[in-house]
């Protein structure tokens, strides 16, 4: 007798399987079967396995008279994308993270746990953010395999730089105003854009209107924000008396 078969030839992708096909419908000359892998290991007696290897598969089949009689199936297994979204990525709130596969394929489709993205298939291998997020990333072969990737994008805010006094101000010619950045501790860096530039100092004195701004870095996140004060000079008036001296006696005012 003769083993019928439907299929003899199959084509999976790497992280697939194959349902060996079924021989009891139009095997009934036969009472029992058996299939064996590419490298002779046996499957079992079962009418349809489930494999993932290449090679070619024999089916063994035995009648009630204990003839047997093989038939054979070669089944194909192409490779799916292999590639690496990278680390975590973190980033400040002013900024924006690309992410992208460290390979090229024919398509891909970016989604986000947020659904902030919609999962749209097309050729973009790219994909800029600035929204925390766990992003993932399926990408498709020239054999139309397909396998994903996901990778975490994590924001960090600005730090809230500030400066004391709100409102400064000082009288010309007689004082200067010291500005302060408030919490200087905070930071790993601070800049005062005066002329020449100030660092690391926590306050300066200013005898010239205008504006003074400074720029720090958080020292946890190394994100950076900055606060500006206006400084105003406040004129000083002359006071004009028409007498300056006058003379009275001790019984009398003026």
């Amino acid at each position: 007798y003769t083993i019928a078969l439907t299929n003899k030839t199959g084509v999976i992708c790497g992280n697939q399987t194959y349902s060996l096909e079924d021989p009891l419908p139009g095997n009934s000359d036969f009472v029992a079967f058996e299939w064996t892998k590419p490298d002779n290991t046996k499957l079992g007696l079962g009418n349809a396995p489930a494999v993932n290897e290449p090679g070619t598969y024999i089916l063994w089949a035995r009648d009630v008279n204990g003839c047997t009689a093989t038939a054979t199936f070669t089944l194909t297994v192409r490779p799916v994308p292999s590639f690496s979204l990278g680390a975590d990525q973190t980033i400040c709130a002013d900024q924006t993270a690309t992410l992208s596969p460290d390979a090229d394929f024919a398509l891909y489709r970016w989604s986000s746990s947020l659904d902030t993205y919609s999962a749209t298939l097309g050729s973009s291998k790219t994909l800029a953010s600035s929204t925390a997020a766990t992003y993932q990333l399926e990408a498709w072969n020239q054999y139309g395999c397909t396998s994903s990737r996901s990778v975490v994008l994590n924001v960090n805010a600005l730090p809230a730089v500030s400066v004391t006094p709100d409102a400064p101000f000082f009288c010309e010619g007689q004082q200067l105003q010291t500005v302060a950045i408030d919490n200087f501790a905070n930071y790993s860096l601070v800049e005062w854009n005066t002329v020449p530039v100030q660092s690391n100092v926590a306050s300066i004195d200013v005898a010239t209107a205008g504006s003074y701004t400074v720029t720090a870095t958080d020292a946890l996140t190394g994100c950076v924000n900055k606060a500006t004060a206006v400084v105003t000079a406040h004129p000083v008036y002359t006071i004009a008396l028409t007498n300056k001296t006058g003379v009275i006696c001790g019984n009398q005012t003026y």
